[in-house]
């Protein structure tokens, strides 16, 4: 299986990857951004990892 996110260009650890969610986040949630329509997506992948995949 790790040959697979391999070849999706996927690599880096959970922490990581929230983080960069967290990113994508905040940044959809100002005003001016041209991505402004992906905040509420954004927002319930960032809150959903957060709280399912992060250790407690």
């Amino acid at each position: 299986m790790p040959w697979l996110l391999k070849i999706a260009g996927m690599y880096g650890t959970i922490k990581q990857g929230i983080n960069e969610l967290g990113d994508l986040f905040y940044s959809t949630s100002i005003p001016s951004s041209p991505y402004k329509f992906l905040n509420t997506e954004a927002q319930f992948v960032f809150i959903f990892s957060k709280q399912y995949l992060q250790k407690k």
